[in-house]
């Protein structure tokens, strides 16, 4: 019982080759010739299988290329992703950062504010009490001056 395609093409010969890698078929290289019957000899099969095994090991490497190409993307997805949430952690830090200056700043500006009405309400209770020590020894001179007047001393 033949294939319908193989009757109706009109192919003469045909080689059907497959592709092995470690005992397992993972291809197949088929040929076909419609001019001549016979037209694979053993040595034609013996160079196609020499063949099928160079191009099993490529078929292999081509495989094995893509997946490593797939897990190279699949990294560098991952690590733009990492990527890009240091940095957006970063930027939240830097803001903190400048919220931090920020308060620190006002912070500072307060405590010059309060310390500079400090040192004014110092600088006049100083002056009160430096009028207060002269008008005290102005009294105790005027005292003493009454005193020695009316003999007292």
């Amino acid at each position: 019982m033949l294939d319908s395609y193989i009757q109706n093409s009109g192919v003469k010969s045909i080689l059907a080759v497959p592709l092995l890698h470690r005992g397992y078929q993972i291809g197949l290289i088929y040929l076909e010739n419609k001019s001549i019957e016979g037209c694979f000899t053993q040595d034609r099969v013996h160079l196609i299988r020499m063949i099928s095994t160079q191009a099993a090991l490529s078929v292999v490497n081509a495989r094995l290329y893509a997946e490593m190409e797939q897990k190279v993307a699949a990294r560098t997805l991952e690590a733009e992703q990492k990527m890009a949430q240091l940095e957006a952690v970063n930027k939240q830090r830097e803001r903190e950062i400048v919220d931090r200056q920020c308060e620190i700043i006002l912070f500072s500006y307060l405590i010059c504010v309060f310390a500079n009405d400090l040192n004014s309400r110092m600088e006049a209770e100083m002056f009160l009490i430096k009028e207060q020590a002269l008008e005290t020894s102005r009294l105790k001179s005027r005292f003493l001056a009454n005193m020695s007047q009316y003999g007292v001393f």
